[in-house]
């Protein structure tokens, strides 16, 4: 009887969790990497380290919206990361590679003028359906009142 360490799925498992903890404890110098990515040729190591760090007591953290403004950050893993980390490689392929929304959630968001109003800013499921059914057959609809109005014959 073999145990649980021995397994392949339990192998499989633990380097997973090792690929993800190198990840996560992954330090990028990205004052470097701004500094390789910027179209400024006139923008110096330290003019970037003004604008991307900041201190909070002893702490020294990254602005994010000047990294954004900064560097790519796809273009960074794409040059770099992708190299280093070849499995979170592959996911990012699969995940960035996805539609964003699916087809009925594409449908309510085409539609989105007759299931949100000022009124109604979200709506489940089931009602943006039947507000989107109701919608594409209001010409029917307006029929079958129109029928029931005195012209509807048995």
């Amino acid at each position: 009887m073999t145990t649980s360490e021995a397994t392949p799925l339990s192998t499989l498992h633990h380097a997973a969790d090792k690929i993800l903890q190198e990840w996560l404890q992954y330090m990028v110098d990205w004052v470097a990497v701004a500094l390789h990515q910027t179209t400024d040729k006139m923008k110096t190591k330290d003019d970037l380290t003004r604008l991307l760090l900041v201190r909070r007591g002893d702490v020294i953290c990254y602005r994010v919206d000047a990294l954004c403004e900064y560097v790519d950050i796809l273009r960074w893993f794409r040059e770099s990361g992708s190299v280093q980390f070849l499995s979170i490689a592959a996911l990012s392929r699969v995940w960035l590679g996805r539609a964003p929304f699916s087809a009925f959630q594409e449908r309510v968001f085409s539609t989105g003028g007759i299931v949100m109003s000022s009124l109604r800013t979200r709506t489940d499921n089931h009602r943006a359906e039947m507000q989107v059914v109701l919608k594409h057959n209001r010409k029917e609809i307006q029929r079958m009142e129109a029928d029931s109005n005195g012209t509807f014959k048995f």
